[in-house]
């Protein structure tokens, strides 16, 4: 079997991340848009545009101490 590109740990840690973004750390988004990742980071992070999501990913990233 081989392995993983990443560990069920090391994913769970990242998606937990996204609930620990504040809407005010995106300052490329509008204060709806604000309001709408906070509300539901994943489904947002999925429907934005590369940019933006880069941008998440980035935050994200560095909050991964595995």
């Amino acid at each position: 079997m081989t392995e993983p590109f990443i560990s069920c740990h090391r994913f769970q840690n990242m998606i937990r991340s996204f609930h620990c973004i504040e809407g005010f750390e995106i300052p490329c988004l509008s204060p709806e848009q604000q309001s709408q990742f906070v509300r539901d980071p994943v489904n947002f992070f999925l429907k934005c545009e590369d940019q933006t999501a880069e941008f998440i990913f980035s935050i994200i990233k560095s909050r991964q101490h595995i």
